[in-house]
């Protein structure tokens, strides 16, 4: 759990269909409501992880948006 900055949320589900997926999403309200999730089948690479992040609506608040700082990406 972080203090100050963006929480996201990274789940695993496991289906007979499509196998193990991978979720990651702003947290809250705005996974469910607003649908700003992104999904990957296992297994995944650094890249696929990366491209999760970046592909979230709300991946200009982890990267400085309107002069706040920007999030350590890398650690994602």
């Amino acid at each position: 759990m972080v203090q100050t900055g963006v929480e996201l949320v990274v789940g695993v589900a496991h289906g007979p269909l499509f196998g193990s997926l991978v979720m990651v999403g702003q947290v809250g309200v705005h996974t469910d409501l607003l649908r700003d999730r992104s999904f990957r089948s296992l297994p995944l690479t650094d890249r696929d992880a990366a491209a999760m992040w970046r592909e979230l609506r709300a991946a200009p608040l982890l990267t400085g948006y309107r002069g706040t700082p920007a999030m350590d990406t890398d650690a994602l």
